[in-house]
């Protein structure tokens, strides 16, 4: 059994005047949440060892086991501060992986890839060597979707790996999927990369920034789609466009273009007939449907969409087929666009076997002879196997997270409503065990980004954080959240500072009505761009909170703004904030530091401090107005030595059990 760790906490007291003191030591069903994890287990080409994501307080390694007898044979340590966001196996004795800055729960992003001998123990920086190509610029970006892709080609060590050469573009999640929008590159150039010698081998060059790729698995680029190519003029290309051509000696044909937020298009996997392309695409309707590409013609079909919700995810087996798509209409819904595909069919019986619970196949062997199996719930952390096609055994690895699972945990209800205009709302609201009846304090957990991809039936661990403390829990998927399709997306477009916000309201009086929470006992807690849903709810609605908690927020959105280059990007930004001709002063009417003078409700800050010495800038001149005003604040700051002011590990348990008890505070009767 893991040990529950215990730790001192640093408590900066109210109206900023911070001074060091003793919270006491964290109790286990707070610690409980924040040790070892097991995640992501993966494969070996040959299927006989599996390696995992183990994570201890805060820091990554990957553990190599033997999957006949779950011995440990290994393990790859990663360096002071750096993370996993995800690895892959190259060969028996080779595991690539993409390093990460951050902390997976409060915000991580790729920061480069390397490559691992499992024999002789040896660490390679990939993309770096001195046969790079010479593309023009150093601003190449690599991200691990789409951009570096394992398993692209058959039987060989090799990856897909895109680079794009001009300016390095500016971050918006602006998409239909939160894909990157900014300043476009001149040209894009896929290659097939060679982990082991380090050996690029160029198979197309494309005009403008490429989003998503289909190539063939013998190396055959055939679609693309991204922005068109930039111009000598523009700061900012907002054109899109998807390409097609029928084998690599043709021409790159046009089948689609358009201004950037008018669709979206993701390139899966070989279609079901010769020359032909699954997508996932709304350009036939308003939902992101399953479709087919015809290469030939660059005419699109679809073949499935949900009623009432995108198509979130597409499932592919060890040989890169389609085997199965997820839509999230309340719950997690699965269409397998070719049944006779084994995968489908074995997906589909162990849905049936484990009925009310989420089955996902994680992983494959080579051969698809082994496949790893999570199955979860909405209070179940979930437990991993491995199914071996060979002898139809199902057969336990571990559990994802011993400690949670031994919780009282409660159920997670999808919950569905009116927003103030009439718009249909869905959520989840989490309960404590056993709870049947009476009202609860209620916590609400606005997105964690601008246009989130929704919250959705399953395991949540900060919701069950709280609600095994007694409280009521809810999420709602405001205005504007992905998966919904393209009109309620744009819909949320320019409403920061009044739908969205409004939605969260809407929520509160749907737990209220039902009788489910207490009216006079609501906390809301935000976490990076749901710290300024949090805050701003609080300006716009001033009685409805007993207390606010905000953590690693972005409060001075002027300052943001501001420091955006080119007018294009900064127009684009204060439109999806504040709507369509928003200038400096529209923002300035949506960013939380405006009016650090006027809350009412209690609030608390959480941060992270850079070098033991700075916040960060932003959350600097929040407290500067705070400190000014008359206001009931309170800053906790969490010693971090990341240059980003991420939390992670210690820190973010230290972090939570702060929160913890400032909302029972402020919501005890």
């Amino acid at each position: 059994m893991k040990k529950a760790i215990v730790t001192k906490l640093i408590i900066c007291c109210v109206l900023g005047a911070c001074t060091p003191g003793a919270f006491g030591e964290v109790p286990e069903s707070v610690a409980a949440f924040f040790g070892s994890t097991l995640e992501n287990p993966k494969l070996s080409p040959d299927g006989e060892h599996f390696g995992v994501i183990r994570t201890v307080e805060g820091h990554d390694f990957i553990e190599i086991f033997r999957l006949a007898d779950t011995a440990s044979v290994g393990v790859v340590r990663m360096e002071r501060g750096q993370g996993i966001l995800d690895y892959w196996w190259v060969d028996e004795e080779t595991l690539g992986f993409i390093i990460r800055s951050g902390d997976p729960f409060f915000g991580a992003f790729p920061t480069g890839a390397m490559s691992y001998n499992i024999t002789d123990e040896k660490y390679e920086r990939m993309f770096r060597n001195a046969r790079r190509p010479n593309m023009g610029s150093p601003a190449h970006r690599l991200s691990m979707t789409d951009y570096v892709l394992p398993n692209a080609f058959d039987g060989s060590s090799e990856l897909r790996l895109t680079m794009r050469s001009g300016l390095r573009g500016q971050r918006d999640s602006g998409g239909a999927q939160g894909r990157s929008r900014g300043q476009s590159a001149k040209e894009s150039i896929v290659f097939r990369y060679d982990v082991v010698k380090e050996g690029y081998k160029e198979i197309a060059k494309l005009p403008g920034e490429v989003f998503t790729t289909y190539s063939h698995r013998d190396g055959r680029v055939l679609a693309a789609f991204g922005y068109q190519p930039k111009s000598s003029t523009a700061d900012f290309r907002d054109q899109v466009q998807l390409v097609y051509r029928r084998d690599s000696d043709d021409e790159f044909k046009i089948a689609k273009t358009g201004h950037v937020d008018a669709f979206e298009v993701y390139l899966i996997a070989d279609g079901p007939t010769k020359d032909t392309v699954y997508v996932l695409e709304d350009i036939t309707g308003d939902t992101l449907a399953l479709s087919i590409l015809d290469l030939k013609t660059g005419s699109i079909e679809f073949i499935f969409r949900p009623a009432r919700t995108d198509l979130m995810k597409a499932y592919l087996d060890g040989n890169r087929q389609l085997y199965a798509v997820r839509y999230d209409d309340h719950f997690p819904q699965y269409h397998y666009p070719n049944p006779k595909n084994k995968a489908a069919g074995l997906h589909n019986a162990l849905s049936e076997r484990f009925k009310d619970k989420n089955v996902e196949f994680t992983d494959f062997s080579a051969d698809n002879s082994k496949i790893v199996v999570f199955v979860s719930s909405d209070f179940e952390p979930g437990t991993y196997y491995v199914l071996d096609r060979k002898s139809n055994k199902l057969s336990t690895l571990f559990e994802r997270d011993e400690d949670e699972a031994k919780l009282d945990l409660g159920p997670r209800n999808p919950i569905e409503f009116e927003a103030r205009d009439a718009t249909r709302l869905t959520g989840y609201m989490t309960l404590p065990k056993g709870h049947t009846k009476g009202r609860l304090p209620l916590i609400v957990l606005p997105h964690d980004e601008q246009f989130a991809e929704p919250f959705t039936w399953g395991y949540d661990t900060q919701a069950q954080f709280f609600a095994t403390h007694g409280f009521a829990v809810i999420q709602i998927n405001q205005i504007g959240t992905l998966g919904f399709g393209r009109k309620f997306h744009d819909a949320g477009v320019g409403e920061f500072g009044g739908a969205r916000l409004d939605d969260l309201a809407a929520g509160i009086k749907f737990a209220v009505d039902t009788g489910a929470a207490d009216k006079d006992r609501v906390c809301v807690v935000g976490h990076r761009w749901g710290s300024n849903d949090a805050f701003m709810s609080a300006i716009r609605n001033q009685n409805l909170y007993a207390c606010v908690v905000t953590a690693n927020g972005d409060y001075d959105l002027s300052k943001t703004y501001r420091d955006i280059s080119g007018s294009q990007f900064r127009n684009r930004y204060a439109t999806r904030l504040a709507g369509e001709d928003a200038d400096a002063a529209a923002v300035g009417a949506v960013s939380p530091h405006m009016f650090a003078g006027q809350i009412a409700s209690p609030l608390l800050l959480v941060e992270g401090k850079q070098f033991r010495s700075a916040l960060y800038p932003n959350t600097s001149r929040m407290v500067e107005r705070l400190r000014q005003s008359k206001a009931n604040w309170q800053i906790h700051e969490e010693s971090t030595t990341r240059m980003n002011n991420l939390l992670t590990g210690t820190e973010r348990m230290n972090a939570y059990a702060r929160i913890l008890e400032f909302v029972t505070e402020h919501t005890t009767p």
